[in-house]
């Protein structure tokens, strides 16, 4: 017998079968947890250094190298990317996910990360500031608008 034929012929236990499975689906639907704006974590910090009055080959030279060496000794870092420029020195550090799947995890790797640039802080010249670990800025919700109009290209 194959499932058409059953439920032709017995059709109350088909009808409740269908009225516990909606009960189930709108219970479950009402206990579901849900947010407004779901957050999402960035696994991305920032380490700025302002070093007044040098040239971008110094900043490189002798603010950003020692900096990145330390930190290349984390193995949860992906990758490292580093912008030398007049007086400033700004090193984007991305954690691999695989390292730090949730937010609690994540905090440990950017206190070690603090731990490794204060440590770092011996090797820069007199001249530089303090460098400061910026990762606050994850802590967003993400919003996309769409505008469209019937006389406009999409580039438009």
């Amino acid at each position: 017998m194959n499932i058409a034929e059953f439920s032709i012929k017995n059709r109350l236990i088909m009808w409740l079968m269908i009225a516990i499975s909606c009960f189930a689906g709108f219970q479950a639907y009402q206990e579901m947890p849900r947010f407004e704006d779901p957050e999402f974590t960035i696994r991305v910090a920032q380490v700025l250094t302002a070093y007044p009055g040098a040239s971008p080959e110094e900043v490189a030279r002798e603010v950003t190298t020692p900096l990145e060496t330390a930190l290349q000794e984390m193995p949860e870092i992906d990758e490292l990317t580093s912008t030398s420029s007049d007086g400033f020195s700004e090193i984007e550090v991305e954690i691999e996910f695989s390292a730090a799947p949730d937010k609690a995890a994540l905090q440990a790797i950017w206190t070690k990360l603090r731990n490794k640039v204060r440590d770092a802080q011996a090797d820069l010249p007199s001249g530089a500031s303090v460098p400061y670990v910026y990762d606050e800025y994850g802590d967003v919700f993400g919003i996309m608008y769409m505008l469209t109009g019937d006389d406009y290209t999409y580039a438009e």
